[in-house]
């Protein structure tokens, strides 16, 4: 017994887990059970990486729904195995915060709260008081579990956005993991709980359900942090062991491999590399990474590229405000900036900042650029306010362009004063973006983004600014502008069709007609399908407003959708540009039957 007695000086009273499916089983152990149970705490297995994870999050709990107004994070042990720890840490933020020992049964949970906050969650059990718990933001930060060697347990970077509901995250309701299974999933792992409590301490989570990863992840962006170091980010969290190997990684210009490759915590979202040459600052080089590299649930990255160089700072106009969506249907707003400059430019000391139209100074902070962050020459950059929706919503064809902003945008519906600053003073380029510069037929431009048309006119002529295509969606986030107009181009106007005989057999062949179209400008259009006798076919283009150069396509239907006769047609064109051109095009075209 002398053994036991040793054991229970050293450690504090345990309270084993039990897995419970409602808060009507919950049934903590009591303090004179803790003797039967001291033996189970001399052997134990060690814990690895994802076997507790934290699952839950009641960062908010004022105003209360059904819960005691009390935060708490709730492990769990996602282990066959039961886990006991000692000389574990628990940081919130930027304070590191010691955990009093604890056991964790297999497939458990446990309740990490306040000291005095133990009475109010004594219900909730098992819990584990802590003495000065640091409290939680309501609006997020980051949350690391280590274990006594500081290995790195458990990850979770928190956002109030995570909600999914805006009454839920007014307070009151837990943030819950869908799939602990999955626990480098981010914001589309979490949601806000749906349990009739508003959170399900110490019980499995109401909204747990399979949520796999089954994305390979990407490279977002290469930035340099010295003339021989390079910081990769990529799009989620990954397996530390695929990533460390520097043979994984080359570059050109005789450049090769990087002496180290270094996964970098808390997220091991990015790697840096450091190399034994330095790199030139005339050239733009290409860094290749295999796809041995993969994420926490094993996705392989394809075999991917990306580039890099030496960072130069702003000068005014390098970097131009290029496409703003202010009056979005949910949080999708978003801010463009684009580098029309041929050097590659450092946005760390940049932040996106509301202003004041009359007094010149800002109102608040939309966005500050942190860390090394590089934009290429002629790259595109979209800040959001919330990039799940902006992903949802728009066709991103470049998701690694959309960042989300560390901040709130909230811009104004109707007129604001955008800017560029460098460290908050040096406008690099400013904006003043009123609904007034939508086309005048758009009777609603609701989610219609305003897009930048000449890259070299100034930002502030109103006559620079159009609305985004409808054919484009309404907004082009990441990439060149539906309206966009090299001056070289201005005065060049066609449409043609390709290819002269289409087959519509789904043959994968010819099987649709192509009407391409280059405009000096958006343009209004009707576009209609004749037949040999003038009959009217299909009509494809009805009062749409149109950019400046894209596709439309006839599949050789009618308006009833059933597949025309073999034979030649008629495409008609009228082209409305805004000062009141009308332009006509005619083409024809042959839809044929193939025989065999």
């Amino acid at each position: 017994m002398k053994i036991h007695a040793v054991i229970f000086l050293l450690l504090p009273l345990a309270i084993n887990a039990q897995v419970n499916e409602s808060p009507e089983n919950l049934t903590g152990n009591a303090p004179g059970n803790a003797a039967k149970n001291l033996k189970n705490w001399i052997t134990y297995d060690p814990a690895g990486s994802f076997d507790i994870v934290m699952d839950e999050i009641m960062a908010d709990p004022d105003p209360p729904v059904n819960l005691p107004v009390a935060e708490y994070i709730e492990l769990f042990n996602t282990s066959n195995k039961a886990i006991v720890a000692q000389g574990w840490t628990l940081s919130i933020g930027e304070k590191k915060i010691p955990l009093p020992s604890f056991r964790i049964e297999k497939q458990a949970y446990l309740l990490v709260c306040e000291a005095g906050d133990s009475v109010l969650l004594n219900s909730y059990r098992p819990l584990l008081p802590v003495k000065a718990l640091p409290a939680l933001k309501n609006d997020g930060q980051i949350l690391i579990l280590t274990d006594n060697t500081n290995g790195i347990i458990h990850t979770v970077s928190y956002s109030g956005r995570w909600y999914g509901n805006s009454l839920k995250s007014e307070g009151g309701w837990s943030l819950e993991m869908i799939d602990p299974e999955n626990p480098c999933g981010q914001q589309e792992n979490w949601s806000a709980s749906d349990h009739y409590l508003g959170g399900t301490p110490g019980f499995k989570n109401s909204i747990n359900r399979d949520n796999p990863d089954n994305s390979s992840p990407y490279i977002v962006r290469a930035a340099t942090t010295s003339d021989s170091g390079i910081l990769v980010r990529f799009s989620e969290p990954l397996l530390t062991s695929s990533v460390s190997d520097p043979f994984l990684y080359s570059v050109d210009h005789n450049i090769f491999h990087p002496s180290f490759a270094e996964p970098l915590s808390p997220d091991f979202a990015s790697v840096q590399l450091t190399f034994p040459v330095k790199f030139s600052s005339a050239i733009i080089y290409q860094l290749m990474v295999q796809n041995s590299v993969c994420d926490c649930a094993g996705n392989k990255l394809p075999n991917s590229y990306t580039e890099f160089g030496m960072a130069f700072p702003p000068d005014s106009f390098d970097l131009v405000i290029n496409e703003v969506l202010f009056d979005a249907r949910e949080d999708e707003e978003f801010i463009e900036i684009l580098n029309r400059s041929d050097r590659i430019i450092e946005l760390s000391s940049l932040a996106l900042v509301l202003m004041d139209e009359y007094t010149g100074t800002f109102i608040r902070k939309l966005h500050e650029f942190k860390g090394n962050f590089q934009l290429l020459p002629g790259q595109y950059l979209a800040v959001t306010g919330s990039r799940p929706d902006l992903l949802k919503h728009y066709d991103c064809k470049v998701p690694a362009a959309i960042i989300e902003t560390n901040e709130e945008l909230n811009l104004p519906d109707d007129e604001g004063t955008l800017a560029l600053l460098q460290n908050l003073a040096t406008p690099i380029d400013c904006f003043f973006y009123d609904a007034g510069y939508h086309f005048e037929l758009i009777s609603d431009p609701e989610g219609v983004s305003l897009e930048r048309i000449f890259l070299d006119y100034p930002t502030n002529d109103p006559a620079n600014w159009h609305s985004a295509a409808e054919d484009a969606g309404f907004a082009t986030p990441g990439y060149k502008n539906s309206q966009s107009i090299l001056p070289a181009e201005s005065d060049v106007s066609s449409v043609w069709t390709e290819p002269e005989v289409f087959t519509p057999d789904n043959d994968g062949k010819d099987d649709f007609l192509a009407i391409l179209y280059h405009l000096d400008g958006g343009s209004l259009a009707n576009v209609m399908i004749f037949d040999s006798r003038g009959r009217l076919i299909r009509r494809l283009a009805n009062n749409t407003w149109l950019g400046t150069e894209g596709c439309l396509t006839w599949d050789g239907t009618n308006a009833e959708g059933n597949l025309v006769v073999a034979g030649i047609y008629i495409v008609y064109a009228e082209i409305l540009s805004e000062n009141g051109i009308i332009r006509k095009f005619t083409r024809t075209c042959v839809l044929s039957k193939d025989l065999n």
